[in-house]
C-alpha cells in the first residue's frame, strides 16, 4: 500500500525563509488516494525532524492540494538544497475530521525533495 500512496502524493514547491526568517512552507498534491490518510508531516535534514503540520484526506480524493508549514515565528536552521519530507500516521489528525474513522497505518518518506532558500534570491 505504501507504493500506491507514494504514487498518489507529491511534495511540491518547498521554500525556506518564505514569510519570516527560518520558516518552511510547501504543498502536497494528492490525486486518487487508495485509502484514507491522516499524517503528522515533518521536514527531516541534518539529522533532525521539524514539524510541518498535519494532513487528513479521504480515500478517492482527486485534485487536492494541501499546505505544510513550520510553526509561525519559530526559526528553523537553514536546510541543504534537498530535504526529506516524512509522513507519519496520526490518529490525532484523523480526529480533527468528521469523516475519517479508519486510516492507513505507517510512515512514508519522500527523500531528496528540493527546497529553495528565498533569502538567497
Amino acid at each position: 500500500m505504501a507504493d500506491k500512496l507514494r504514487a498518489s502524493m507529491k511534495p511540491n514547491d518547498f521554500q525556506y525563509n518564505i514569510w519570516n526568517p527560518g520558516e518552511i512552507f510547501g504543498s502536497i498534491e494528492i490525486e486518487g488516494l487508495p485509502v484514507n490518510i491522516a499524517f503528522d508531516v515533518f521536514a527531516r535534514y541534518n539529522g533532525n525532524e521539524y514539524p510541518l503540520g498535519q494532513i487528513a484526506v479521504a480515500a478517492g480524493a482527486r485534485g487536492i492540494g494541501t499546505r505544510c508549514d513550520s510553526e509561525v515565528g519559530k526559526s528553523l536552521p537553514k536546510p541543504p538544497a534537498t530535504i526529506d519530507i516524512v509522513f507519519r500516521t496520526s490518529p490525532k489528525a484523523a480526529r480533527t475530521t468528521l469523516d475519517l474513522y479508519q486510516i492507513w497505518d505507517g510512515e512514508l518518506v519522500f527523500s531528496g525533495v528540493p527546497i529553495r532558500d528565498l533569502a538567497a534570491h
